[in-house]
């Protein structure tokens, strides 16, 4: 996904490169929850799963009481990534996306690395 990300972004798609960004988000964040040995029924099973229901077992589990954990990068990206993929959002958004819409997920990447 990465690979497909940096294409996406050096070719100014950066609708895709949004979409592209969330999915990496949740692949860490589901990571993220599994290191913390959270039973993998309750995440398989959770129907709502996504970045912001993972935020919100992070915030339960106070993974983000750690300073520089980039729950605010976390949270732009969520709200991106929701505009890029609903309709309605979408149409909302005139000016379409741009580089600086994705400054949020080089901070994230700088946290969590890849």
């Amino acid at each position: 996904f990465y690979k497909d990300y940096l294409h996406n972004y050096s070719s100014g798609r950066f609708h895709t490169a949004i979409i592209l960004a969330g999915a990496i988000v949740e692949i860490i964040l589901y990571q993220l929850l599994l290191e913390q040995d959270i039973d993998t029924k309750v995440l398989r099973d959770d129907n709502h799963l996504a970045i912001g229901k993972m935020l919100e077992y992070i915030r339960l589990l106070k993974l983000d009481q750690n300073t520089d954990f980039p729950m605010t990068h976390l949270k732009t990206l969520q709200k991106k990534r929701n505009e890029a993929i609903h309709a309605g959002l979408l149409i909302k958004n005139q000016k379409g996306f741009s580089q600086e819409d994705l400054e949020c997920f080089d901070q994230i990447i700088r946290y969590f690395g890849i």
